[in-house]
């Protein structure tokens, strides 16, 4: 009878352990994720006003818009009229792009990084290029 106890007393304690992970797991799971479809030129002004992080950092971002200047296959920045300038670090194996060309490129906003008054996307994936 004394190993019934034992047994259950280890059955409880691991389904409270269960439970207690799912439920704290669950508030730092990706399941809040959603995707964002923004402007180049709206998550400079977001930035300028301070809220970029608190609108932003929970999303995927799908941005779009005109490539100003692209530095080989690593970076290219936006044109952005107004404050600051949206730099895009492309991931590996990312096409060649030229100024004038619209891109749109997914990445996720909290890895994004505010570098002086710029703001610093960081593993952009382009998915698509209009020229």
């Amino acid at each position: 009878m004394r190993w019934y106890w034992i047994v259950t007393i280890v059955v409880v304690a691991a389904t409270f352990t269960a439970i207690t992970g799912f439920v704290i797991g669950w508030g730092r799971s990706p399941h809040a994720l959603t995707v964002q479809e923004v402007t180049a030129s709206r998550l400079a002004t977001a930035m300028a006003q301070r809220t970029y992080f608190g609108e932003y950092r929970d999303d995927i971002l799908l941005v779009s818009g005109e490539v100003a200047e692209a530095v080989g296959r690593s970076e290219v920045r936006f044109a952005t009229p107004g404050w600051g300038v949206v730099l895009c670090q492309l991931a590996p194996g990312s096409p060649q792009l030229t100024a004038g060309q619209r891109i749109e490129a997914i990445t996720v906003g909290a890895q994004a990084r505010r570098v002086r008054d710029d703001l610093l996307l960081r593993a952009c994936t382009v998915v698509a290029v209009e020229d």
